[in-house]
């Protein structure tokens, strides 16, 4: 009866074993993903609120734009940050290209530190930022 309570045991064991394996491949491809999607769902939900505030201000009402401006500007502080945490976990390094400082990637590729939507997200955020604050 102890050979067979020890081989539930080993058995079980060896699919925790597994389980956690498994789990850890899984944990990494979440962990590295999973600040990104935070981020980006957060920033697309500050700036239709952002949007929404803005539509729905008037002179009659004019805390809706100022409540709008200041979601404007928390999205554009997220958009920054999101830049800060890839730029961070990527290693970029800051270099010097003709007259402009840029920030690269490591020496093996050198190349240009942000994707199109990273750095188009950014521009649209500050220009929705100094549209509400002229609303404002």
């Amino acid at each position: 009866m102890d050979k067979g309570i020890s081989l539930e045991i080993l058995s079980a064991d060896f699919y925790l074993a597994k389980a956690s394996l498994f789990s850890h491949k899984k944990c990494n491809f979440f962990c590295r993903l999973l600040p990104q999607w935070i981020l980006l769902l957060a920033n697309l939900g500050l700036e239709i609120l952002s949007d929404a505030f803005d539509q729905v201000s008037s002179p009659r009402k004019p805390h809706y734009a100022l409540i709008g401006m200041l979601l404007a500007i928390v999205a554009v502080l997220a958009c920054i940050s999101e830049l800060l945490h890839n730029g961070i976990r990527e290693r970029v390094v800051l270099r010097r290209r003709g007259m402009l400082w840029c920030f690269n990637y490591p020496p093996p590729n050198n190349l240009l530190f942000g994707t199109f939507p990273e750095i188009f997200g950014l521009g649209l955020a500050i220009v929705q930022c100094i549209c509400s604050a002229v609303q404002c």
